[in-house]
């Protein structure tokens, strides 16, 4: 199975941004995943086979918030479902990761939804 991922550690000023992702396997990107998940505000994510992205990001109190931002049915809005852990359970989740993502924030029991509009480009005047 492989994945598209992409992270930002802000220690070592190592970043690949989104749309220039490297594809790895669950395995790969768990190890990835304990490089890059050092200090606050390092973050490091993964994209599914249909587009569906799960997100890790290092708090303040050293502990990672897990992020699934899903679709709106209908809508350009996102939900975005939440829930915090230790790196080695991350890197447990992550090494076993389904190949859709598709319905993982119910079994990760990602119980914080926050509602995201979308950002719009300003023009102008």
């Amino acid at each position: 199975m492989k994945l598209n991922c992409f992270y930002c550690n802000y220690g070592t000023d190592e970043d690949v941004s989104a749309p220039d992702y490297i594809v790895v396997n669950p395995y790969a990107a768990s190890k990835i995943a304990r490089l890059v998940l050092v200090e606050k505000d390092d973050f490091f994510g993964l994209v599914d086979s249909e587009g569906q992205t799960i997100q890790f990001i290092v708090d303040e109190f050293d502990l990672v918030t897990i992020d699934m931002p899903i679709k709106i049915k209908d809508s350009d809005e996102f939900r975005s479902h939440q829930g915090i852990s230790d790196l080695s359970e991350v890197e447990k989740i992550i090494a076993k990761l389904p190949k859709s993502f598709t319905g993982l924030e119910k079994k990760l029991k990602l119980t914080k939804i926050v509602k995201i509009k979308p950002l719009h480009e300003e023009t102008a005047e």
